[in-house]
């Protein structure tokens, strides 16, 4: 779990900190952060909205529920 509780350092200066030893920190924050939470948020909004069961409608069928919503 990423977590940051330092008084009396600002986060700015504690990234530049973590940086200086260890130059591929922010990358491997970024990655943590992209792999731990975002992917598993995307994979419970798309199960959420059933993103699966969407189908892709077809140009006319576009064309023909624009046309019914005009009319």
């Amino acid at each position: 779990m990423l977590h940051y509780d330092i008084h009396g350092v600002n986060f700015y200066d504690f990234l530049l900190q973590r940086k200086s030893e260890n130059e591929n920190y922010i990358d491997l924050m970024v990655n943590k952060i992209l792999f731990d939470f975002v992917n598993p948020m995307s994979v419970i909004l798309s199960d959420y909205f059933n993103i699966a069961g969407i189908k892709s409608m077809g140009d006319i069928e576009m064309i023909l529920n624009r046309m019914r919503n005009i009319f």
